[in-house]
């Protein structure tokens, strides 16, 4: 008999909405996974800057940066006018605060934005949460990165700029290949933000361009390969480029119409401020042809890979290594494009930097100063590591699938080796990071100007002092009577301009146009050096802070000596060198230098009066240094005016001066 069969069960038929639905709660899902790990970055990388943020003026051009925001000033080339601004919105947020820290506070929340969007674009592409942390925290934790975002410096702002920049990249690939996307009008959106930011990135650090020309160059040709440029696009790309550098307009107002004491530059024409924003003060490129270093490439190429090894960690540069090699097999075909042109930019980006730097990198301070502008290539090597751990995870796992190999390798392994290098750079970096407490540079820049007469001349040693005494002037209105002048600026004919337009001949006296040792009489400009500028304000009293300046002009030399006077040295004629008067004034001013508890030779981490310990900088390390000089020379200067005391004439009153110096000199 026939017995009719069950029909076989069918499996459930979803249509074509179902699958759909589908499809957009998983992308809801994963965008809402990366907002969550980005918004999670953001806001344990900003807590951890904050807390250990600056808490006043530092070393480099932290003082002149703050003080030109403070005063609506224009500093050193090109101008940094978007910080100027955003700096200046902070400062009045935060008025109860240091002026610094304020400004700081916008490098730290800047600092934990670019940590975050790190995150976002390595999930985005990786679509491994480990991955993403991996990638933020490697940066964000890492001694450079972590130094610069505590500062008011802008570096931390052009991190955030690079990252910023490479992300709308990556929305910009998304956005070309997508059709739908693209016959909207989402594309002219996208590729128009990236224009924008491509000039607000220049408006912060000019060395951004290299980054901007290949992003730029890269999203031009996909636009013609997929024939989606027009003219119209065209057109609105560069007016985003140039809505982008809007703010440059701020140097000729500022320039104009500003009272600051910070005002570099002559910004009274369109040329003038070209000649500012292209750096033409500092040479551009030129110095190359002039530099006797014919290895200084190849050194600093081998500087920047020890240096990349040292504060990352090896495993990190090996994932990096593995990230740009093999990431494109893991990615969506239209990213893998777009990660060629990510590795090439910034390997041209670091030969770029090795070639263009011709000081000696050698030296700790030039080595501080170079190791901020290879933040840039930081974030694409922590951006590739994290491609490279995620690379990895997913070998692993390939292994575990199709092998009948048992990998005794634990599920949670990315978890376990983040943790864990999240764990090592924090124990390292904590310590030498933890800038709450240091306020040496202030304390020094106060010490130095208040023992000085009322209206004396002050001619700073370098850049990094005059900019803390300006900022002491400006920020603190500490001894606003005492005129600087930087000796090295009085070469600059804008900077003798101004500076005979802001004090009154009675004042400070400049027989000449420019500083120009051997230059003879022209129509335009009359020069002078500084012995005609000492002996023109003879009936004053000058100074050197902290060493004589001698470098670039020592016509003084024969017929002026400095002689200490606190921290700094005072110039006079050698028949006065010797006199009483001068000797009780020297013995009042080193009684109050020698109330400083700082230790001679602050050691890698100082303790100080209190538990919390920071790392010194190279500016720390010589201001140690020239307060220490500073005490020495005093002393070394009284005891050799009481050794000259001749007892032959009036010997009773001789030894007893004698006795008495000699005695000051012991007690302090």
């Amino acid at each position: 008999m026939y017995t009719r069969q069950k029909p076989r069960r069918q499996g459930k038929k979803y249509s074509n909405t179902d699958v759909a639905h589908a499809l957009v709660e998983k992308a809801l899902e994963s965008s809402y996974t990366g907002f969550l790990l980005s918004g999670t970055c953001l806001f344990g990388v900003s807590a951890l800057y904050v807390s250990t943020l600056h808490p006043t003026v530092v070393g480099g051009n932290s003082g002149e940066l703050v003080s030109a925001i403070y005063e609506w000033g224009v500093p050193h080339p090109p101008g940094y006018p978007i910080y100027i601004i955003l700096g200046k919105i902070f400062q009045v947020l935060f008025q109860f605060s240091d002026p610094a820290w304020a400004v700081g506070l916008l490098s730290a929340l800047t600092g934990g934005a670019a940590g975050s969007l790190l995150c976002m674009i390595v999930y985005r592409l990786t679509s491994s949460p480990c991955s993403s942390v991996f990638a933020a925290l490697s940066f964000a934790l890492s001694r450079p990165v972590w130094t610069w975002s505590i500062t008011a410096e802008i570096f931390a702002l052009n991190n955030l700029f690079v990252v910023m920049i490479v992300l709308w990249s990556a929305n910009a690939a998304d956005t070309i290949k997508t059709e739908e996307k693209a016959s909207s009008g989402t594309l002219q959106k996208v590729v128009c933000q990236i224009w924008l930011l491509f000039g607000l990135s220049l408006c912060n650090q000019t060395k951004i361009f290299v980054y901007v020309i290949f992003i730029a160059a890269w999203s031009v040709l996909e636009l013609v390969f997929e024939k989606l440029l027009s003219v119209r696009l065209a057109l609105k790309m560069v007016g985003s480029l140039a809505l982008g550098l809007m703010p440059y307009i701020y140097l000729p107002i500022a320039g104009n119409f500003s009272k600051s004491q910070v005002l570099w530059g002559d910004h009274s024409s369109i040329g003038g401020v070209l000649f500012h924003v292209f750096r033409c003060d500092y040479g551009s490129c030129d110095s190359r042809i002039f530099s006797t270093n014919k290895n200084c490439m190849q050194n600093n190429l081998v500087r920047h890979s020890e240096r990349t090894v040292n504060e990352f960690t090896w495993p990190v540069v090996l994932l990096a290594v593995i990230g740009t090699l093999c990431g494109h097999r893991f990615m969506r075909r239209h990213f893998r494009r777009l990660l060629l042109v990510w590795t090439v930019m910034v390997l041209v980006y670091i030969i770029f930097l090795a070639w263009h730097c011709t000081s000696n990198i050698e030296k700790p301070y030039v080595f501080e100063m170079t190791e901020r502008y290879w933040l840039q290539s930081d974030v694409m090597l922590c951006l590739f590591a994290g491609l490279g751990l995620s690379v990895v995870i997913k070998w692993f796992q390939f292994g575990k699938e199709h092998t009948r190999l048992n990998f005794n390798v634990p599920s949670r392994l990315g978890q376990f080796f983040t943790a864990a290098l999240i764990a090592y750079q924090l124990q390292r970096n904590w310590p030498q990071c933890n800038q709450s407490q240091n306020t040496l540079m202030r304390d020094f820049a106060r010490q130095a100007l208040a023992v000085l007469p009322k209206n004396a001349i002050v001619l700073p040693e370098n850049d990094m002092m005059a900019m803390l005494y300006s900022y002491s002037q400006v920020c603190d209105r500490i001894r606003p009577d005492i005129r600087l002048l930087v000796p090295a600026s009085l070469s600059l004919p804008w900077y003798v301009k101004r500076i005979k337009s802001k004090y009154k001949t009675k004042d400070l006296y400049v027989p000449g146009d420019i500083l120009a040792v051997g230059r003879q009489k022209t129509e335009d400009m009359l020069p002078f050096t500084l012995k005609h500028l000492f002996d023109a304000n003879s009936d004053k009293k000058i100074f050197f802070c902290s060493r004589p300046v001698w470098y670039f002009d020592n016509s003084w030399i024969n017929h002026y000596q400095a002689v200490p006077y606190g921290l700094c040295r005072q110039l006079l004629k050698p028949d006065k060198v010797h006199s009483k008067i001068d000797l009780d004034e020297y013995m009042q001013v080193g009684q109050h230098i020698y109330k400083w508890n700082v230790p001679y030779k602050l050691p890698p981490v100082f303790t100080g009066s209190n538990p919390t310990k920071f790392r010194l900088s190279t500016s720390d390390e010589t201001v140690s240094d020239v307060l220490w000089k500073g005490r020495e020379h005093m002393i070394a200067h009284i005891m050799k005016a009481a050794i000259q005391v001749n007892p032959k004439n009036d010997e009773a009153g001789k030894i007893q001066e004698r006795l008495r110096l000699l005695t000051f000199c012991y007690q302090v």
